[in-house]
Parts: C-alpha cells; sequence; structure tokens
C-alpha cells in the first residue's frame, strides 16, 4: 500500500500544478490568440496591409502648405524683359511666399501595378500566417497525444501495481509460514519496484509534457485534465494545403512585379496646383497662383528597369520551380500519411491481442504460483512481458490518433478534422 500511497500522492501534486481541463479542440482554437508565433504572423499581415494602403495613397491628391522667406537675385533678360538703360540683373531682394500646394498623380501604370503588388504581398502574409497556423496545430496535437499516453501509462502502472503488490504479499506470507523463500519473495519485491519505477516516470512524463503543450499554445498554467479527442475525415483536398496558397499568392505578387518593373518606361502624367500670396513682406504680398501640367518620359536609366525586370522574371521562375517542388512533395506526403495509418491501426489491433495474452498469461502465472505449482521466476517474466505489452498496446492506441491527425494535415484540414 505505501507504493500505492507514493503514487497517489505525486498524481495528486502534478494535478495541484495543472490548471483547467482542456480539450484538443479548445487547444487548437487557443493557439489563434495566444500563441506568441500567430501572433507575430498576424502583425505582418497588418504590416503588409498597411504598406499597400501607403502604396495605394501614392496615387490620391498629395497637400502640403510651403511658408518661405528668402533674399534672391533675377534675371530679367533671361525671362525676356530687356529694358534699354535698365540692369538685366535685379536685386537681390527679399521675398515672401505663402501657399498650400497640390499634387495629382493622373497617369502612372508602374504605381498601379506597384499597389497591386502591394495588396498581392499582404495576401501571401496571410497566406503565411495559415502555414503558421497549422505548423503549430499539428504540433499541439502531437504534444497533447504524448500527454494523453502518459497519463494511460499511469493508468496502466496503477493497476500493475497493484497486482504486484498482491503478489509480494503472497510470497512474504508464503515465505513466512515456510513454503517459500527469500529468494522469491526478493524477486516479488523487486518487481514491485520496478513497477513503482514506472509509475513514477510515467508521472514525471505527464508532468513535462503538459508543460510542453501548455507552452507550445501559449496557456500561463498547464491543464488538469485531457480527453481523449476523435479525428474525422472530411473531404480530402491537399491542394488547399496553406503552403501551397502561400506560393500561390507569391507567384501572383512576383508577376505583378515583374509588370511593374517594366511599365516604369511607360509615360507619367502628373497635373501640379497652388494658390498664394507672394511678396517682399507678408504685409505687401499678393495673390499668386500657379496650375501645371507634366509628362515624364523615361529615356536612359542606365539599363536599371532592364534589370529590375530580369531580376523580377527570375523570382517567378524561382517561384514556379518551388511550387512543381511542393506539389510533388505534399503528394509524397499524402502517401506517407494513408501507409503510416494504414500500419498504425494494425499494430494497434495486434498490439491488443498481445496484451490480452500476455494478461491471461500473467493471471495463470499468478494462479499455479499461489497453488504452488510454479516458481516465482514465471510470475516475474509473466509481469515483465504484461508491462512490455500493455506499454506497446498504450503506444499503438496513440499512433493511430496521431496518424489520423498527419493524414488530415497532409490532406489541408488538420482544422476541421479536430472533434
Amino acid at each position: 500500500m505505501y507504493i500505492l500511497r507514493h503514487l497517489a500522492t505525486l498524481l495528486s501534486a502534478a494535478g495541484a500544478v495543472f490548471a483547467q481541463p482542456l480539450t484538443l479542440k479548445d487547444a487548437v482554437a487557443q493557439i489563434e490568440t495566444l500563441n506568441p508565433d500567430t501572433a507575430t504572423a498576424r502583425l505582418n499581415v497588418l504590416e503588409r496591409q498597411a504598406n499597400a494602403a501607403a502604396a495605394k495613397a501614392a496615387y490620391q491628391p498629395q497637400a502640403s502648405l510651403i511658408v518661405q522667406t528668402a533674399y534672391q537675385t533675377s534675371n530679367l533678360q533671361g525671362i525676356g524683359l530687356v529694358f534699354p538703360g535698365f540692369p538685366s540683373r535685379l536685386g537681390p531682394y527679399r521675398t515672401f511666399n505663402a501657399r498650400p500646394q497640390v499634387t495629382q498623380t493622373v497617369l502612372d501604370l508602374s504605381l498601379l501595378s506597384r499597389i497591386r503588388a502591394a495588396r498581392a504581398n499582404a495576401k501571401v502574409a496571410e497566406a503565411e500566417q495559415k502555414v503558421v497556423r497549422d505548423d503549430l496545430a499539428i504540433a499541439v496535437v502531437s504534444l497533447y497525444l504524448q500527454a494523453l499516453q502518459a497519463d494511460s501509462r499511469i493508468a496502466a502502472s496503477n493497476a500493475r501495481l497493484r497486482a504486484a503488490e498482491t503478489i509480494a504479499t503472497q510470497a512474504r506470507d508464503r515465505e513466512a509460514v515456510g513454503t517459500g523463500s527469500k529468494l522469491d519473495l526478493s524477486r516479488a519485491v523487486e518487481q514491485l519496484e520496478n513497477e513503482r519505477i514506472a509509475g513514477i516516470n510515467a508521472v514525471r512524463d505527464a508532468t513535462v509534457l503538459r508543460t510542453m503543450l501548455a507552452q507550445a499554445i501559449g496557456l500561463a498554467q498547464p491543464p488538469a485534465t485531457l480527453e481523449k479527442p476523435v479525428f474525422a475525415a472530411p473531404p480530402a483536398d491537399p491542394q488547399t494545403r496553406p503552403e501551397l496558397l502561400v506560393l500561390e499568392e507569391k507567384a501572383n505578387a512576383a508577376k505583378i512585379e515583374t509588370e511593374a518593373a517594366r511599365r516604369q518606361k511607360y509615360p507619367k502624367v502628373s497635373a501640379f496646383a497652388d494658390w498664394g500670396v507672394l511678396g517682399a513682406r507678408p504685409d505687401r504680398a499678393i495673390g499668386t497662383s500657379t496650375v501645371a501640367g507634366s509628362l515624364t518620359v523615361a529615356l536612359w536609366t542606365g539599363r536599371r528597369i532592364e534589370s529590375e525586370v530580369a531580376a523580377a522574371r527570375v523570382r517567378e521562375e524561382q517561384i514556379r520551380v518551388d511550387r512543381n517542388r511542393l506539389r510533388l512533395r505534399i503528394t509524397q506526403q499524402t502517401r506517407e500519411s494513408e501507409a503510416e495509418l494504414a500500419a498504425a491501426r494494425e499494430a494497434f489491433v495486434a498490439s491488443q491481442r498481445a496484451a490480452e495474452a500476455s494478461k491471461q498469461t500473467l493471471d495463470l502465472a499468478a494462479l499455479r504460483y499461489q497453488g504452488g505449482l510454479a516458481s516465482s521466476v514465471d510470475v516475474q517474466i509473466a509481469q515483465s512481458a504484461f508491462a512490455v505489452s500493455e506499454d506497446q498496446r498504450i503506444r499503438s492506441e496513440y499512433e493511430v490518433l496521431l496518424a489520423e491527425a498527419r493524414a488530415a494535415k497532409a490532406a489541408g484540414n488538420i482544422l476541421t478534422a479536430i472533434r
């Protein structure tokens, strides 16, 4: 009973550290708001959206206010004012100029393409956010299932402890009445201590895994209890994988950026207008205004535009190669996950049969030992074999669940598969 009380103390201490019960669906849902990586990805989306808004603003009217005072010299002859006997240079004289100015881009095809590219990059960030979320989801699922597996090991160890304590009690009683040997008692105590160590290790694993799970989710405290999840099998469409969507959006953005680089050769039309006061001093200033339009054509840029177009086309080609590589990897992952799931299910069925057989062997060995028909060696061997087969059964059970989760991830629906 000391062993059971010791294990119960460890379990209660671990439970005191844990916080509230948590389902796998809730754990995955909380990643969106609690995990720092998803917060970073969300901020990246907001930054790209702000950049897109800034690029769009460049096509809107731009207004500014100028207040200027200066001393200047003017060349009258340069502006066509020639008076006999009057010097062509005038000044220096003081000027005061105050006016609002408005500029408007009328036509700039390159700027329009850059605006579209900025919007496409914002969509890339949104797709990348989904990739981060799915990667974190499968990591949380794995830790959650490992923690559940540790819980199952605790329960199995607890049951084996009770059986080992019963056998140890029988060996002690038989040794006391002279029908058993000290060797049999030592073997029984050894097995009992081994089960005790296994229980302590299982509690340790459960505590550590819950802590890791809380960190992966972003929780301040580990969860108290976990529930065995169920994975559904919604229609699979690997082409909706967020990794593939990222490359699709990147390809679209690269295509637009190539177009923007090429359009820098096109003419640009802009308009300018201002109105204000101009004079020697503010009290002597009079109203003046300017309305102008301009047409700009790039004649020679030192092959800058050609180089930018070439670089943009290389990026397009690289993304195309990456996209083809990813499609092949997704196909391979889908096949591997299907094979892994089928094998895990078969292994689980076999492990169940093995655990049942080893349990029957242990029960028979214990009965034969109790009746004096078998030695303690037979019981100890049966106990060790049952511990191994029970551990394999537990591991196989959760490998099935993990294989189902990986299959859902490969199919692009890990979030909708969790029930």
